[in-house]
């Protein structure tokens, strides 16, 4: 029944749980030869599930898919290897989604280049802790690289910033995040903290004290994220997270047909909120403006420049959620609808978005690194002060070594391989 249900097709070996095996498993296999069997066992499974013709996913209901994956109890012998792999291979590759395939157009996720494979293999291998430099060694400063590049293509300041800041440990240039919503997270907490920041012993900051303290000490009724109505939800997430709750997020009506954020709609919600704090007899706080560079349901840019000068005269930190369209920096005939991003305090882009790396990896970026002070956090086993760990200034804790595969992927491709892609991309939307 067991075999039946793994569909091997036979009668797995049983597999004796011995202080050896587990020491196999855990330094190498008996020789490289068998090291380099499976590997390329595995490269063959994924191989033949690109080549398969067919629709974007099998046929199976999706309660038949339930009953294969039912088992209630952790398995309690081991298997072997190849065993388990058949396993992935007709219960799990054979029933995944296609997303390479080119009649899957329902969302972002699309196939990603070859090598993106072999270089999720080295990641794994090295198993590298972003968080700390004990455990991250050459890889905190490719990560303080990459985020360098990142930087100048958004912000673009002179060379001469750049080479002070690349690497220095001091201040973060921005924060490599598990993906987008996280990204978000991480530029609205930095809003926060400014929005409220400590004024001596009298009050030590919301991160110490919370937005209840912070709103009553500063006199303030409540506070506020404006957005467009085509933000994404991980804003709304992020409100509640942060205390702000999900009512402290305004939305913004749209223009017809562009779903750019409509200007003028924007300054009658700022007036309308002025309007409620005369009679309420205490003023709201807008903590952030928020403005969508690429919105998830239907791609649009907002008017990111008007944005950069309405929150200049709110005196409020604007953020650019860019995690879809901001991989378009790269290519300068498509910067242009980009103008005013690098107006922004702070922008989210997603490296397996538009830089084509797998899922997931997202970043944070500060215009004004000493921005990053506002995240700023230490403990005594990890991360210490006078430390160089990039963790000090993440709001997650462990990570892996992401950044590996969209920084190589700019190596391998460059930018006039992406300028091509998005240029071939942009004659397919415009034909479409």
């Amino acid at each position: 029944m067991d075999s039946l249900k793994l569909n091997l097709g036979y009668t797995p070996i049983e597999v004796k749980s011995t202080p050896e095996y587990m020491k196999k498993l855990f330094i190498m296999p008996d020789s490289s030869d068998r090291f380099v069997e499976f590997g390329v066992h595995l490269l063959d499974m994924i191989h033949d599930f690109f080549k398969e013709k067919g629709g974007i996913h099998s046929s199976i209901s999706l309660e038949d898919l339930g009953k294969i994956f039912n088992n209630i109890e952790i398995p309690r012998k081991p298997r072997l290897i190849k065993d388990v792999l058949e396993e992935i291979k007709n219960n799990i590759i054979k029933h995944s989604v296609k997303v390479s395939n080119p009649y899957y157009i329902g969302h972002m996720t699309s196939a990603i280049p070859y090598f993106m494979i072999l270089l999720e293999m080295i990641s794994v291998s090295l198993n590298q802790n972003q968080v700390k430099i004990e455990s991250a060694k050459a890889s905190s400063f490719v990560e303080r690289e990459f985020t360098c590049w990142i930087h100048k293509l958004i912000f673009n300041k002179p060379d001469a910033f750049y080479r002070k800041n690349i690497q220095n440990h001091r201040i973060a240039l921005g924060n490599i995040t598990s993906d987008g919503s996280l990204a978000n997270l991480t530029a609205l907490s930095l809003a926060t903290a400014k929005a409220f920041p400590a004024d001596g012993n009298k009050f030590k900051g919301v991160r110490k004290e919370g937005i209840s303290r912070a709103l009553d000490y500063y006199g303030y009724r409540q506070g506020l994220f404006l957005v467009s109505r085509r933000g994404h939800y991980s804003l709304c997430k992020a409100a509640a997270i942060l205390g702000v709750g999900e009512n402290g997020v305004r939305y913004v009506s749209v223009k017809p047909y562009t779903n750019k954020m409509d200007i003028d709609k924007l300054l009658e919600t700022v007036e309308k909120i002025k309007a409620k704090d005369k009679v309420e007899g205490k003023p709201s706080k807008i903590i952030a403006l928020v403005g969508i560079a690429g919105t998830t349901e239907t791609g649009n840019i907002d008017d990111l420049e008007s944005l950069a000068e309405i929150a200049k005269e709110l005196n409020t930190h604007y953020h650019v959620d860019a995690a879809w369209g901001g991989g378009a920096l790269l290519t300068e005939s498509v910067r242009k609808m980009l103008k005013g991003i690098e107006k922004a305090d702070t922008v989210t882009l997603d490296a397996h978005k538009l830089l084509y790396a797998p899922n997931s990896m997202g970043m944070c970026m500060f215009r004004n690194p000493e921005d990053s002070r506002y995240l700023y956090h230490t403990s005594n086993y990890i991360i210490r002060k006078g430390s160089v760990d990039q963790g000090r200034f993440t709001i997650e804790g462990s990570r892996p070594f992401a950044c590996l595969k969209p920084w190589a992927a700019l190596k391998i491709i460059g930018k006039t391989g992406y300028g091509l892609i998005f240029e071939h991309a942009t004659k397919l939307q415009k034909h479409f």
